[in-house]
């Protein structure tokens, strides 16, 4: 998939994602603004994981941003393919 579905989808119902960096990862995902890009290591996924969990504040924050993003052009893209 070159453009997962289900980060969108995951987005529009404010749910902050930590992704890994895949092709077109900074496409959908602003780095430590709505959500956290990983390298595709297990050190760099915990890390992230890790920085959710414990650090509120910065949760927060991706979770204000997420929330405020305009969805409206993806969900049109979404529905003309469909």
């Amino acid at each position: 998939e070159g453009l997962p579905v289900s980060v969108t989808e995951a987005q529009m119902l404010g749910v902050v994602v930590l992704v890994t960096n895949y092709l077109t990862a900074r496409e959908q995902v602003k780095d430590n603004y709505d959500g956290l890009v990983a390298d595709c290591t297990a050190e760099s996924i915990y890390n992230g994981i890790y920085k959710l969990y414990t650090d509120k504040e910065f949760y927060c924050k991706l979770k204000r941003s997420i929330c405020e993003r305009d969805f409206s052009f993806d969900v049109e893209s979404f529905y003309s393919l469909v």
